[in-house]
């Protein structure tokens, strides 16, 4: 007999997977979303979890034979922004999720009587939902109102004032709906997460070391919370306060070690954070949400913990093709990155249909980009759609046998460079992720948070005044103190960089170059850089910082440890800013 496993689908029989040999569960949440039609980008929010023990699986575990049946659940909450981004399959599928567990009473905070009235709205709008769904009169689902309003609220109310308010509150949305069924299944859930934070976030139980002592604590990870979003552990004991671990996007890197279930939270600020989880499956579980929130908010191409990595992702990287982005931001990269020379490209998941890849090739220097369809067949083979080609077992052997224009006939096709996915790609994937997908400014200085400009000499005056004029000689650049009159009301202390005498020719080039990368940093832990001035002499201006260069005040004092440690974690965070943005050749 062959064995198989259960999966609980919302509104739908039952799915019965089999189990074949290597097949994870990753590939079974896929399959599942594949058959509710949900996009390929919208498939990345959901996962699977064990219905008996309330605990997600592990993306990469292998399906096993056992009595285990498990749901496919929408776990990973989008930003609220991006919900119309999701598709009208995965709405579907999230506004069932959560309109069967409020009905069911398990959103508590739509026990509280002071959420009342919020509660019933949100049955009416689930009434209202089900009649254009199903197609039901309103009489109907006023007679079976226990359907929609969860029993806790139907206790807390006067029975003949709820039924009356129902009527009276669903006649208005009938008579004048203020929009299409997807815009009420949208404020619902908008209504949920504004009104019961608690049910957005996972929790786990764990224990710390502090000192000798074992505390006992929940780790709770809250992404979508609006005060302190991220993780932060919560006191079993009320005599403890909670204390803030970090956010999800100042997470470095998970490692555990199955020996004794401990986990480990490298985070960008503060030293590591060690927790011991209850059991394996309850650290999986935890590892899953944190990877799961910080890809679908930071860095989508990005494993948090090298133990438990995504199978999907690895054979992404293994063909260096992009996830399910679309025609604009793979268009974007190739004229940003390479300038659409010809020749360049760049694979992708198709973000409509799956089994099929889009292959961005510029035909052309300085033309926009071609796009071509390969598709999988019924038997496994690869080949591209509507060209006479051979098909191939696999993408690889595609794209190098027919990888020229003299086997497709297509002029100015070559494959030379491929544009592979970055850890910096900022696209339409990053669907829990708050804050708009546009080039973001975080300056200390609210003042400046304008891109660098082109600065006029005559704005800029130097200092002349006896110790005052060179403020510190680099090995290749000098470095003056002055004053930036921004307006006639306004002027700003600066420092005013430039190549000093001996190098202006033989080193001018390598100083243009660096003064292009740096001029962008947006950290408060690395000197930001107003503009330039275009003179004989290229010079950069930059903020000024009354105590000097950083190593020369650190030798010149005797300084106490706290003050040593926050001098190297500040270095750490420019360190790591710098590495995300692949600017390796400068540290």
């Amino acid at each position: 007999m062959r064995m198989s496993i259960v999966v609980k689908i919302i509104g739908s029989t039952p799915g019965i997977i089999p189990i074949n040999d290597g097949l994870s569960f990753e590939d079974v949440c896929t399959q599942c979303c594949r058959d509710l039609e949900i996009s390929p980008a919208s498939r990345y929010l959901f996962a699977l979890r064990n219905e008996t023990t309330k605990l997600y699986v592990n993306p990469s575990d292998l399906l096993e034979a056992g009595n285990d049946s498990y749901e496919l659940r929408l776990r990973f909450w989008p930003a609220l922004i991006n919900l119309s981004k999701i598709g009208t399959k995965a709405l579907n599928y999230f506004y069932r999720q959560v309109c069967e567990e409020f009905v069911d009473g398990q959103i508590t905070a739509f026990n509280n009587k002071a959420n009342q009235s919020v509660a019933l709205g949100l049955a009416v709008t689930a009434m209202y939902c089900h009649m254009k769904d199903y197609g039901g009169k309103m009489s109907e689902v006023l007679t079976n109102y226990k359907k929609f309003v969860p029993k806790m609220v139907r206790r807390n109310s006067n029975l003949k004032y709820s039924t009356e308010s129902l009527k009276t509150r669903l006649n208005q949305v009938v008579l004048n709906p203020p929009g299409e069924t997807w815009f009420f299944k949208q404020q619902f859930l908008k209504t949920v997460a504004q009104t019961a934070p608690d049910y957005l976030v996972e929790k786990y139980p764990v224990k710390v070391e502090e000192g000798e002592e074992l505390i006992e604590f929940d780790l709770i990870i809250q992404p979508m919370s609006s005060e302190n979003p991220g993780v932060k552990m919560q006191s079993v004991k009320k005599k403890i306060l909670s204390q803030y671990v970090c956010s999800v996007e100042e997470i470095c890197f998970v490692s555990i070690r199955k020996s004794d279930n401990r986990m480990e939270i490298s985070r960008i600020n503060g030293v590591p954070q060690y927790f011991l989880m209850e059991s394996e499956d309850s650290m999986k579980s935890c590892v899953g949400a944190l990877n799961g929130y910080y890809r679908l908010m930071e860095k989508w191409t990005f494993d948090l913990c090298g133990e438990l990595v995504t199978p999907s992702l690895v054979r992404l990287r293994s063909l260096k093709c992009h996830g399910p982005v679309g025609d604009s931001f793979a268009y974007d990269k190739l004229r940003v990155k390479r300038q659409n020379k010809q020749g360049s490209y760049l694979l992708r998941e198709s973000h409509l249909s799956y089994d099929e890849l889009f292959l961005d090739v510029c035909l052309e220097d300085g033309q926009p980009a071609t796009t071509f369809s390969i598709i999988k067949s019924a038997d496994g083979a690869w080949t591209f759609a509507g060209l006479e080609c051979q098909p191939c077992n696999n993408v690889r052997e595609l794209l190098a046998v027919q990888g020229n224009e003299k086997r497709l006939g297509i002029p100015g096709f070559e494959l030379k460079e491929c544009l592979p996915s970055s850890e910096n790609d900022v696209s339409e994937l990053l669907l829990c992720r708050h804050k708009p997908i546009e080039l973001e400014m975080s300056l200390s200085q609210s003042a400046f948070s304008q891109l660098p400009v082109c600065i006029p000499t005559q704005s800029i005056q130097l200092y002349v005044g006896a110790g005052f004029q060179c403020q510190f000689d680099g090995r290749f650049t000098t470095v003056y103190r002055g004053v930036w009159r921004r307006t006639a009301d306004e002027q700003i202390q600066i420092v005013h960089k430039l190549l000093r005498a001996e190098y202006r020719q033989s080193h001018y080039q390598a100083f243009l170059e660096s003064v292009q990368r740096s001029m962008f940093w947006r950290t408060e832990t690395l000197v930001h850089v107003y503009g330039i001035v275009l003179d004989v002499n290229l010079r950069v201006i930059m903020e000024y910082f009354p105590l000097g260069p950083l190593d020369q005040y650190l030798r010149e004092r005797d300084l106490p440890i706290i003050d040593l440690v926050e001098a190297a974690t500040n270095l750490a965070k420019a360190l790591f800013y710098l590495v995300t943005l692949d600017t390796r050749r400068i540290i």
